[in-house]
């Protein structure tokens, strides 16, 4: 099972074009390490401790890497959900008012 989340990390670098796993494809973490249904908030918990160590730097920058991602994605599907980018583009703004 771990062989198994250690390759599925690495096809999420690839895929997003990296040769390295970075902190935020170890979120996928908490949905693959648990064993009982209890047990999913928990790894949750822990992987996100484990990530944003600096609480200010890194929930930031992996905010920012979430909204670029949900652009990317809006950008390429843009002609099939117009809705999808309304909401990011009011998040966006939610965020920037918030930063």
């Amino acid at each position: 099972r771990l062989v198994k989340t250690v390759s599925m990390l690495r096809v999420m670098a690839f895929t997003c074009g990296r040769t390295e796993v970075n902190e935020y494809d170890c979120l996928m973490l908490q949905h693959t390490m648990w064993q009982r249904p209890e047990e999913a908030d928990i790894i949750r918990d822990w992987v996100l401790d484990r990530i944003a160590v600096d609480k200010g730097t890194n929930q930031v920058s992996y905010l920012l890497n979430g909204v670029f991602r949900r652009a990317c994605q809006a950008q390429r599907d843009s002609e099939k959900d117009i809705e999808a980018c309304k909401v990011l583009q009011r998040e966006t703004i939610q965020l920037r008012e918030v930063l």
